[in-house]
């Protein structure tokens, strides 16, 4: 109940500013909103990237620890070289 008397509430604001001839309004409020969208998109590739890395690096430790498992020192039957 109370998020859609607030809703309507921003909404009658934003309403109101379209018909505002005091000033340049909308002019300011994209030209502000250019960057905010800019740094979101950036913040979003970033964790993206934090989080394919952070996979990859998993992959890798797995790889090794399993290859030390299975290598030659770990297994006494296989024959070691001398």
């Amino acid at each position: 109940m109370k998020t859609t008397r607030f809703v309507a509430r921003v909404g009658f604001r934003f309403y109101g500013l379209k018909d505002d001839e005091s000033g340049n309004v909308a002019v300011i409020f994209a030209l502000a909103l250019l960057p905010v969208v800019g740094l979101v998109g950036a913040s979003v590739d970033y964790s993206h990237g934090n989080a394919v890395k952070a996979s990859m690096q998993a992959a890798a430790d797995a790889t090794a620890l399993n290859l030390l498992k299975s290598g030659p020192l770990c297994n006494p039957t296989v024959a070691r070289p001398e």
